[in-house]
């Protein structure tokens, strides 16, 4: 998943459209939040779908984490800091999608708030165990 973002242009542009729609929603001079696509009936078909595009990746990647499919410690140094800023990014949408079907980034959501208690790899947060933060 990690190369196919790296390597593919096809998801490099879904990325690209999906930080385009996350400065929108940080910019405070435009209306746009990411959150206000989250019902299925939105008009705005087109931006909800580049945001459940990314969500989703993020979720298989946080899955396949759990699954011990995808080495963990190898994503965590790779995109430890998108994947946070992301996720808190988008956390009103996460939030909001969960609070119609909990299950629903729950992946994403363990993902999360484990790197947080644990810090990023490279600078822990004090007192949160060995170096690496494994």
């Amino acid at each position: 998943m990690v190369m196919k973002t790296l390597l593919d242009e096809s998801a490099q542009k879904k990325y690209r459209n999906f930080k385009t729609l996350v400065r929108r929603h940080g910019d405070p001079q435009d209306p746009f939040k990411l959150e206000s696509v989250l019902d299925p009936s939105t008009p705005d078909q087109d931006n909800r779908e580049i945001i459940l595009n990314q969500l989703n990746i993020y979720e298989l990647t946080a899955l396949g984490i759990r699954r011990g499919i995808f080495d963990e410690q190898f994503y965590k140094r790779w995109f430890h800091a998108t994947f946070m800023k992301d996720y808190e990014t988008a956390q009103a949408f996460i939030q909001g999608a969960q609070e119609k079907k909990a299950s629903l980034y729950c992946e994403m959501s363990a993902l999360y708030n484990r790197w947080t208690r644990a810090g990023h790899p490279v600078s822990p947060k004090e007192g949160s165990g060995p170096p690496g933060g494994y």
